[in-house]
């Protein structure tokens, strides 16, 4: 008893220390870049300990990397969850229309400017390194996959056309929110607000809303 005890304690513990460590990364090149980014300040603002670091992730290159992923999944998960439940609340195609908008609101607002411009950063990182690019690239497709998921509760609820392709919707969104990271670097409100509301557009014909 004490024995499993301690081994769940010792398992929390680690699973934290590893946690922390990669916020403080998050945080840290969110703040300052990457390129600023120092071993010594990592430690000292996340209280842990140069072996821990080495432990979890080998090195500092292996910290970015598990950082930079987090970037990129910053919201994308949680974007998706939030879609699927609320459709499983849902009772009308009209509420769902309504939930539609409000996640396409929610996703290109400007609050979320950073986060898209931090995504396009961490592909830039990954095209450097295969194993890195796997890793984002597996992501980005459960990513799809869940999109997908979550759009087959729609269409089983007669909420959206059935004869959609709801893999191929979902790759086609999500490449699209790649898309507006690029007008997020143009920095034009009025072009951003045209793309917007064709993507819309789009979105609402090809769902059949």
């Amino acid at each position: 008893m004490t024995k499993s005890a301690s081994a769940t304690t010792t398992k929390v513990k680690k699973e934290s220390t590893r946690d922390v460590l990669i916020r403080t990364a998050v945080a840290m090149i969110d703040e300052f870049g990457e390129p600023q980014l120092r071993l010594e300040v990592v430690l000292e603002r996340s209280g842990a300990s140069v072996s821990s670091l080495y432990h979890y992730f080998g090195n500092l290159d292996g910290l970015l990397r598990a950082a930079n992923i987090a970037r990129f999944n910053r919201y994308a998960f949680a974007d998706i969850e939030y879609l699927r439940r609320r459709t499983e609340e849902t009772k009308s195609k009209d509420d769902f229309r309504m939930l539609a908008n409000q996640v396409l609101d929610t996703l290109y607002n400007e609050d979320r400017r950073l986060h898209r411009l931090h995504r396009l950063d961490t592909v830039h990182h990954a095209s450097g390194s295969a194993e890195f690019s796997s890793e984002i690239g597996a992501l980005h497709k459960s990513a799809i996959e869940q999109f997908a998921e979550a759009l087959d509760v729609a269409k089983a609820k007669g909420f959206i056309n059935k004869e959609v392709d709801t893999n191929g919707f979902a790759a086609w969104f999500l490449g699209n929110s790649f898309a507006r990271g690029l007008l997020d670097i143009a920095d034009d409100s009025d072009v951003s607000a045209s793309w917007l509301a064709t993507h819309r557009a789009a979105c609402f014909h090809l769902l059949g809303l």
